[in-house]
């Protein structure tokens, strides 16, 4: 399922925003499960803060837990002063992903040296292994948030609520996704 909500005429309203990620949400298990959220770091523009306190407040009674993790990739973590100005208040924890931190991945499965060979055209040809931050393995259900971030893992019944930002409409447009994928594992 996908859906589209705003364009190229001006900002999204509060409520649109809301409306848009409830009725987004409540197709979804959540119910007593545990949710990770996947952000951009301030890096990319988005509009991380108004999206993310649509989601709490679309989440908040339903999850026994939520986690939002800041995809990093190999930037310095932000500071929680940068974090509280990117997402505003919120009522769920946000922490930064810990790429330097051996600990903080799982993992989940390998890419085959032929898959690897046709990913990279030809300039590596080797097995390798594929791990995924822990706070996303170890959640019920996964979501992202617009940018480059997302995963797949391989646990059963996981749920991953993709919103990604429309590059077609280069602002103000968000566009959900809800999709089950996994990963071989080991």
């Amino acid at each position: 399922m996908t859906a589209t909500v705003g364009g190229t005429t001006g900002p999204l309203g509060a409520e649109e925003v809301d409306r848009f990620v409830r009725s987004a949400l409540e197709s979804v298990d959540l119910d007593g499960r545990s949710l990770c959220v996947v952000i951009p770091d301030a890096t990319r523009r988005c509009p991380v803060a108004h999206l993310l306190q649509s989601v709490e407040r679309a989440v908040r009674h339903r999850v026994r837990s939520c986690t939002t993790v800041i995809a990093l990739g190999t930037h310095a973590p932000m500071s929680d002063r940068a974090i509280t100005s990117m997402v505003g208040e919120t009522r769920f924890p946000v922490v930064n992903h810990r790429w330097w931190s051996h600990d903080t991945f799982v993992p989940v499965g390998t890419l085959g040296a032929d898959t690897v060979s046709e990913l990279s055209e030809g300039r590596l040809d080797e097995t390798i292994g594929v791990r995924i931050n822990r706070l996303v393995v170890e959640s019920d259900v996964t979501g992202k948030m617009p940018g480059r971030t997302g995963v797949s893992t391989p646990r059963s019944r996981r749920s991953a609520i993709s919103p990604t930002y429309s590059a077609s409409s280069k602002k103000n447009c968000v566009t959900p996704k809800s999709a089950s994928s996994s990963l071989a594992a080991r």
